[in-house]
């Protein structure tokens, strides 16, 4: 915390924290820790113009009662989540404008107003939005609006790292099989493509069938393109179950470079 403040005294620089070796049960502590200097050097100098809060609802989650005493200010913040619905209630109930992008524009609306308590929510399309497209919503105003943005000057990855070797948490893949004698958790990519080696035919089959793995990776990982191309496999009965491991393997390697010291037979090189 106090290495941030030293950077974030100078007005010219901006500051990226980033908590990727802090554990996910840590991070709303060390945000707690970090959140009253942010706040009483904004009263005293304006600055942060912006305070960009990723993964919300891993920094405030609703299970985290401190957040009710955060000094948290709706103007000049931004809260980006997945999940709404696990964002703490005050930061919610602080929020006047919201931004949604995504497959499901309605469900992210709907989730948000019930924490927020909001009754009247406007009317939103249930399909995709177009990419380079946003719903605009001011949640004291009965409309919300398409917006198309600005499109970016350079291509990015979001979060690609954190997906390899991160902590995914309570939206890790688990390895359970048909009579669920199994309990194999994969709270990344690395980890996923691991196990998969490991279990056994009839558990890989089993998930893939229920065509979990798409599921996976479009609702939490957050990749709808390895999701398409995996669900192409989960509904091709032809593959063995060997076949159809080393085709989704190759999937995912394609899209994230995986660490180089794992064993060769877990990596495509």
């Amino acid at each position: 915390v106090v290495e941030v403040m030293d950077v974030l005294r100078d007005a010219h620089r901006n500051a990226v924290v980033n908590m990727l070796g802090v554990a996910v049960e840590h991070r709303p502590e060390f945000f707690a820790q970090l959140l009253p200097p942010l706040v009483e050097l904004r009263t005293r100098t304006g600055r942060p113009h912006w305070l960009v809060v990723d993964e919300a609802h891993h920094l405030l989650p609703g299970s985290w009662e401190p957040a009710t005493e955060l000094a948290l200010r709706p103007r000049g913040t931004i809260y980006v989540t997945v999940h709404p619905g696990s964002v703490a209630k005050p930061v919610i109930e602080s929020i006047n404008t919201l931004l949604v992008v995504g497959d499901h524009p309605d469900k992210t609306v709907k989730e948000f107003a019930k924490v927020a308590a909001v009754k009247k929510t406007p009317h939103v399309p249930t399909e995709k939005l177009a990419a380079g497209h946003t719903l605009l919503w001011h949640t004291d105003s009965k409309q919300a609006f398409d917006v198309q943005t600005y499109q970016c000057r350079t291509e990015r990855t979001r979060h690609s790292r954190k997906y390899v070797e991160g902590n995914l948490g309570p939206h890790s893949f688990y390895f359970r099989g048909p009579d669920r004698r199994l309990n194999l958790k994969a709270s990344n990519l690395m980890l996923f493509v691991m196990l998969a080696e490991g279990v056994d035919d009839d558990t890989w089959t089993y998930h893939l069938r229920k065509r979990e793995y798409s599921t996976w990776f479009r609702d939490n990982v957050k990749d709808p393109e390895l999701a398409e191309a995996v669900e192409r496999v989960e509904t091709d009965t032809k593959l063995s179950a060997e076949a159809s491991r080393m085709v989704i393997r190759g999937e995912i390697t394609k899209r994230y470079t995986l660490p180089v010291d794992e064993p060769s037979g877990f990596i495509d090189e």
